[in-house]
């Protein structure tokens, strides 16, 4: 006999619990409120970390390529039979840098950075400005010559009397 009461009290007790989730009706406007306003604190938290992280990645990788075109100019100026720097379609024709580097024979666009390749007289020496595509504050722009050291400027255009990276 008990096992039938017990059967039934059970039974009871699903039915209860069945009914008060149907009573309770869900999440109050309020409830709901308090979420979304958390979603959005959460949101205004993370976009700016990851737009700071995705700039900061477009500039290594900016001065990561600086770094490449001064390599390839110095080699092909130091080649067989070279008394020159190249433009961008000989330093590719050559394999200095990689095929489809650049967009023209002296402008590339890379990783949000448009670039421009200035040879000086009889291409005796070189240097190459950067800026980022959105000429935005936070982006520095980039230059390269013939020695190496690579300069930035975060008010314009950089140029050879601008502080090299690394400094402040």
């Amino acid at each position: 006999m008990k096992s039938k009461e017990d059967h039934q009290r059970k039974e009871k007790a699903a039915k209860g619990l069945g009914q008060a989730w149907r009573n309770a009706g869900g999440f109050s406007l309020i409830e709901l409120l308090i979420v979304v306003a958390i979603i959005a604190i959460i949101v205004a938290i993370a976009v700016p970390n990851f737009m700071s992280a995705r700039r900061s990645a477009q500039s290594s990788s900016m001065i990561g390529d600086l770094r490449v075109i001064h390599t390839a100019e110095t080699a092909y100026y130091t080649g067989p039979g070279k008394s020159s720097y190249g433009d961008f379609n000989e330093l590719e024709g050559n394999r200095f840098l990689p095929t489809n580097f650049s967009i023209g024979s002296t402008s590339y666009r890379r990783h949000g950075y448009n670039g421009n390749l200035n040879l000086g007289n009889s291409k005796a020496t070189f240097f190459v400005q950067t800026q980022h595509s959105s000429f935005s504050a936070l982006s520095p722009s980039y230059y390269i010559n013939e020695t190496g050291t690579i300069r930035f400027n975060i008010n314009g255009l950089a140029t050879a009397s601008d502080l090299p990276i690394g400094t402040r």
